[in-house]
């Protein structure tokens, strides 16, 4: 990141990644690791740190750099009613 200039820098500060510019989709990805393989866990911050509100689940392709290529799927997320 030091050495980027021009695009590429604007890239990485904005949203992370050097070459994706305005394909990005902000999402949280879920990984099923193969044959139970699990990973430290500890570096990562604690879950309450994160927050927000999802209003939709999709699936997508992904395609270079991170980019959600293509949508399979999307799904409308309903609220919980509480009380």
């Amino acid at each position: 990141m030091l050495e980027a200039t021009g695009l590429a820098r604007a890239n990485l500060e904005q949203y992370g990644y050097q070459a994706v510019g305005q394909l990005f989709r902000p999402h949280m990805t879920l990984t099923r690791f193969a044959h139970g393989r699990q990973i430290d866990t500890s570096a990562l911050p604690d879950p309450k740190e994160f927050s927000g509100q999802f209003t939709k689940f999709g699936l997508f392709e992904m395609g270079d750099n991170g980019t959600c290529a293509r949508k399979i799927a999307e799904f409308e997320l309903k609220g919980i009613k509480t009380g």
